[in-house]
């Protein structure tokens, strides 16, 4: 069923029964054959060049089953609502920005947000100094790829 141009349309439920009717209002979706994706926002909008952040894209239009691309590496889908797709970013392949791009495959209809992601440089430890103490101790951590807000754990603690 076409719903002409509106992406969904809410519905009354009625059930007759022995002579009884019962009605429920506003409770039932009906969406449109096609929809077509609009990204507002990426949240958060970076993360490591080794992938793994979950990430939420939030707008509009979205129906599963979808796929999602940062750059040209496919994410993996976690969830997926109307307005709101939780996903894994993929590893990306170099530091810097890339489109995120959703496709309702259903519908073949796309949406790009331009830069929409930026890979960061993955966080490595070059030296610790001193390397050695007791608890208490104060020592300096090198390192590339660390941004604010960090945690430092030594032993899990």
């Amino acid at each position: 069923m076409q719903l002409d141009s509106e992406p969904y349309r809410v519905a009354n439920i009625s059930v007759e029964s022995n002579g009884n009717l019962a009605r429920a209002p506003e409770v039932f979706v009906f969406e449109g054959l096609v929809q077509a994706p609009e990204i507002a926002t990426v949240t958060p909008n970076s993360g490591p060049r080794s992938g793994g952040t979950r990430v939420s894209i939030y707008g509009k239009g979205f129906q599963a089953p979808v796929q999602v691309l940062f750059g040209i590496e496919e994410a993996r889908i976690i969830t997926v609502t109307r307005e709101q797709i939780i996903a894994e970013a993929p590893a990306g392949s170099d530091v810097g920005p890339v489109d995120v791009i959703v496709r309702n495959i259903g519908s073949m209809t796309t949406h790009t947000l331009a830069d929409g992601y930026r890979y960061l440089v993955d966080s490595i430890i070059t030296n610790v100094t001193p390397n050695h103490g007791r608890a208490g101790t104060n020592f300096v951590i090198d390192g590339i790829g660390f941004q604010a807000p960090v945690a430092v754990y030594v032993a899990g603690v």
